[in-house]
């Protein structure tokens, strides 16, 4: 957890920074920035390590639009991921 007000702003301020230059026209995350232009479609790992952040992040201020942003690259990293061949839902669940 963020202690300290200069780390939460400086993690906003990253947040803020992938979340509106690191996205397609669909949105799909996009894995690099460079000279004004992202490319490349993000792995699993880059969604799963940005949403951790913007989870510590919410914890830090607690600004449910980091929240918000956390739970949308959830479903999108499963809908772009699952492997639907092993992936089920428990009869009973």
């Amino acid at each position: 957890m963020l202690d300290k007000l200069a780390y939460a702003t400086a993690a906003a301020r990253a947040a803020r920074f992938i979340l509106t230059h690191l996205r397609d026209a669909e949105g799909r995350l996009q894995a690099r920035y460079q000279e004004g232009q992202a490319a490349y479609p993000a792995y699993l790992d880059d969604y799963a390590f940005l949403t951790w952040g913007l989870i510590e992040l919410y914890q830090a201020t607690f600004e449910l639009g980091y929240l918000r942003e956390a739970l949308a690259l959830t479903r999108q990293m499963q809908e772009l991921f699952r492997d639907e061949d092993t992936w089920r839902v428990p009869a009973d669940g």
